[in-house]
């Protein structure tokens, strides 16, 4: 396990900080770039990290612009004094249909990488983000999205993440209550396609839907998917309430919506 440089780690919030927001999107880049969903086989990793990259740029541009997202970051002291980025969480309030930007960066690296994660962006807007969206409207909840979140490569193998995770989202929540951006009742919620996150249920967080796109979809759950195939056609929708008692129920009705994986899949 890497030594930490430091044992003294503080979250902070760094959403106004373009600094910290270019580093969190670089350090996402490379943790991600080699997931099944961001590389092919005949792409080699400088490739993959500068298509995974601009993705998450694209991705993230609207939302900066239009104030919808928060970032909190874990750091430490590097042995010269220096500050260094450990872990970072991203997040999308009330995250709204995003627009089409200009694609031109991410084909020019690969035109088959941009197909396949706009196609997998598309079917996740139809069936998770528009009904969640609908549900808040009528219900009267806020909702934030969490976009990404990961260890920075030299502090990898020290639980940073486990550690951290929910103070940085509650960071991020409270900051968005304060900008009036969120109601005190709101529920987070995050979209699982990685075997290994699968079971992150611990304390509050609960899962919501657990969704297939076929029938003959690989379940982040079997034993196929835990032995390296791409379980690219399962989904799990994991929430955890930010509101208390409140937030708790409208969990609990979040997943009327999504009562059978397969009827939602063929909608």
């Amino acid at each position: 396990m890497p030594l930490l440089y430091d044992t003294i780690m503080w979250v902070e919030l760094c959403t106004d900080c373009e600094a910290d927001w270019n580093e969190a999107i670089t350090i996402c880049a490379k943790a991600f770039s080699s997931k099944p969903w961001f590389s092919l086989a005949n792409q080699d990793r400088e490739k993959s990290f500068r298509f995974t990259k601009a993705y998450f740029q694209y991705m993230c541009e609207t939302e900066l612009s239009e104030g919808r997202a928060g970032l909190a970051c874990v750091k430490t002291r590097r042995p010269n004094g220096t500050v260094a980025i450990a872990y970072v969480s991203l997040f999308i309030y009330n995250r709204q249909p995003p627009p089409t930007g200009d694609k031109t960066k991410m084909e020019s690296i690969s035109k088959e990488l941009t197909d396949i994660n706009f196609d997998g962006d598309a079917w996740d807007e139809k069936y998770i983000h528009d009904k969640i969206r609908d549900l808040a409207q009528s219900m009267h909840f806020s909702y934030m999205f969490a976009v990404l979140d990961a260890v920075a490569p030299e502090f990898a193998g020290n639980r940073i993440g486990t550690r951290y995770m929910d103070r940085c989202m509650q960071v991020v929540y409270l900051d968005g209550v304060r900008r009036g951006l969120l109601r005190q009742i709101c529920v987070l919620y995050g979209i699982i396609d990685d075997p290994k996150s699968a079971k992150i249920t611990r304390g509050d967080r609960r899962e919501v839907a657990h969704l297939h796109k076929s029938e003959d979809a690989v379940c982040l759950r079997s034993q196929i998917a835990n032995t390296g195939q791409i379980p690219d056609d399962c989904v799990i929708i994991l929430g955890t309430p930010m509101g208390g008692k409140a937030s708790i129920d409208i969990l609990e009705r979040l997943k009327t919506i999504f009562e059978n994986n397969l009827t939602l899949s063929r909608m």
